[in-house]
């Protein structure tokens, strides 16, 4: 509560101590990490980001393979393409993450995962830019921001025309291909069309995934009225996909042969719109509405070291609407504002049959409106110092939370240098799924917490051709929500602490060289004892690309992993070994528009598990052919 009070003393202060001033409010109508529309503020921020070439030139076949390369992200692929996903945040659950697309939360909380998103929803064709944020971002994101936030941006609409196409084929029955096109409709309207369709079938781990997606972007091109902007856009996915049950052993060890089989829908509408009244004060008004829907029908899990899983058939459905109006002022050159309100809707169900010898039905309906006030201040002040402070106040009709984010930024003229010190407050409301489900499910359940320390020094060296940077983190997570057996019921009972360092290094050799590497240590503890799995201690990433001539470019990804815990019902707690996975790829730029590339995934064909019992795929090759006219 103290932490709260100085976080609203703070910002009001900053709010009434300046005039107006002659900053620029930024066009970009989706900004992410901050409150202020603003691309200075943003820039200072510190993140985790993959840029368009970047993500180019990994050629994922999923959003996971493009996480593994950032330091502080932790990701299993529970098998193939078609398996569940699990991404961590420097040591949280992948339900502490919020998971945006083009700036609408994406998180499901009527899943048993406590909300975690499930990538294999998105395919990487679509991607433009990944932006990752540590630590607790509930002051800017409201619930479920415990460990931090990642932003996927999707090509949307152009002023220009831009078009392209690609086509892959893979060596273990493996398909994909993409569209994209943008360009001016009118004089005043832009627009953008992107579309993916994948197919992958053959995997060891009786593994699939067929799943098509389309975007539609509109928004304002009117060079008359710089003061008006707007953007509609439509996301749509539908997908099929097989894999053996999470804990179940996978194809090594599952004693129930059957796979699960997964049909889901998603439907993401957002819109806004941004005026500008005088030249430094920037209203927005922003909403989305995100529709889910999944069938599942899983075999079950046979008993082992653990008590077996009985088979369910299950229909979940989740809506959630919100609304936000903001506003963003410069002020005399040295304070940025930001303030606001947001509205949120939200509304689930599951409609399931579990199978213990005799059928039950465990359905139930929940739903929850949360209102929230925020404000956020960036003062500058002076050349080298600037602070960003945040605060946000959210409310259900139960349950109310507020909390604060502190970023100080010291750049040092003379040598480049920046240095960022951060403390940072989260909250996530309990699942629907946690609150609501009539066997499992307790209405008492109060919200999770989380604090956040960081360090961030960054150094570019030689004229920017080397980047450096080093991250030391500490964040405490209470109240976590965990399935109790002895109550047949979730509770709130455990703490749990991580806390290490994250280290990059990119470099520009020549003209023809691009190297990048990474480090990460992490240390964890709960409270009751217990280990947090799939976390190692020791991980690391690099990547190197050398372009011998101008048509001609060679790539090598890498990823190294420490042992680390897991467990599945068939072995109870074990300890995985470490593994390597590299990837190498050859690109060839037969025209000017016409490109092609050859890929091997996992090169060496190292043989490892990334989860209990599922065996990581062999060896593949996949052909593209890129068109961009």
């Amino acid at each position: 509560l103290m932490c709260s009070k100085l976080f609203f003393f703070l910002t009001a202060c900053l709010c009434w101590s300046q005039a107006f001033a002659e900053n620029d409010i930024v066009s970009e109508m989706v900004v992410t990490g901050t409150i202020i529309n603003n691309k200075s503020v943003f820039e200072n921020i510190p993140r985790q980001s993959l840029s368009a070439d970047e993500i180019n030139s990994i050629h994922a076949n999923t959003v996971t393979e493009l996480l593994r390369g950032i330091p502080g992200v932790d990701v299993t692929q529970q098998g193939g393409e078609g398996g569940l996903t699990f991404v961590s945040l420097r040591g949280g659950d992948p339900n502490f993450t919020v998971v945006m697309i083009d700036g609408i939360k994406v998180d499901d909380p009527t899943n048993s995962r406590g909300g975690g998103y499930d990538f294999a929803g998105l395919d990487p064709l679509m991607i433009e830019t990944i932006d990752v944020f540590f630590g607790s971002f509930s002051a800017v994101y409201g619930s479920d921001a415990l460990g931090g936030a990642i932003s996927i941006k999707t090509k949307g609409s152009s002023s220009s025309l831009k078009a392209s196409g690609i086509l892959e084929i893979g060596s273990r029955d493996s398909r994909a291909a993409a569209m994209y096109l943008a360009g001016p409709v009118t004089d005043s309207i832009s627009a953008g069309i992107s579309a993916t369709s994948r197919d992958s079938d053959g995997g060891k781990n009786g593994d699939s995934i067929d799943r098509q997606q389309l975007r539609i972007q509109l928004s304002n091109n009117d060079k008359t009225n710089s003061n008006l902007n707007w953007m509609v856009s439509v996301f749509a996915s539908q997908a099929e996909a097989e894999s053996y049950p999470i804990s179940s052993g996978g194809n090594q060890l599952a004693v129930i042969r059957d796979t699960d089989r997964r049909e889901f829908e998603q439907l993401i509408t957002g819109g806004n719109i941004e005026w500008s009244p005088v030249q430094h004060w920037n209203l927005q008004l922003s909403g989305g509405w995100a529709h889910y829907e999944e069938q599942n029908i899983s075999p079950g899990i046979a008993a082992g070291v653990f008590s077996g899983v009985p088979p369910l058939e299950s229909d979940s459905e989740y809506e959630r609407g919100n609304l936000i109006f903001s506003n963003s002022l410069s002020l005399n050159g040295v304070l940025d504002l930001g303030f606001g309100a947001e509205l949120i809707h939200e509304q689930g169900q599951i409609k399931s049959l579990i199978d213990f010898g005799f059928p039950i039905a465990a359905n139930f309906t929940h739903q929850r409106n949360t209102w929230a006030l925020f404000a956020e201040a960036a003062v500058h002040l002076n050349k080298p110092l600037s602070l960003i402070t945040s605060v946000r106040r959210d409310d259900t009709e139960k349950l109310s939370s507020t909390n604060g984010r502190i970023a100080l930024n010291f750049n040092i003229e003379q040598s480049a240098s920046t240095i960022s010190l951060i403390y940072s407050e989260g909250f996530k409301l309990p699942s629907l799924f946690a609150l609501g489900h009539p066997l499992t499910g307790n209405p008492d359940l109060d919200p999770e917490s989380s604090r956040s320390y960081a360090f961030e020094f960054r150094q570019p060296l030689f004229n920017d051709q080397i980047q450096t940077a080093i991250s030391i983190y500490h964040n405490r997570f209470k109240d976590l929500v965990d399935f109790d057996a002895n109550t047949f019921s979730h509770v709130n009972r455990d703490s749990a602490t991580t806390k290490g360092i994250d280290a990059s290094f990119s470099a520009k050799l020549g003209s023809s060289v691009r190297f990048r590497g990474s480090a990460s240590y992490l240390h964890t503890k709960v409270s009751d004892g217990s280990r947090l799995e799939r976390r190692p201690k020791w991980k690391g990433a690099m990547g190197l690309s050398w372009q011998p001539a101008e048509a001609w470019l060679l790539t090598l990804q890498g990823n190294i992993k420490g042992d680390f815990y897991d467990a599945a019902i068939p072995t109870g707690e074990v300890i995985l070994d470490g593994y390597t996975h590299i990837d190498s790829s050859i690109q060839w730029q037969m025209t000017k528009k016409i490109q092609l590339k050859l890929l091997l995934k996992n090169a060496f064909d190292n043989s490892y598990e990334e989860a209990v019992g599922f065996s990581a795929e062999d060896r593949e090759a996949r052909l593209s052919i890129i068109v961009a006219l």
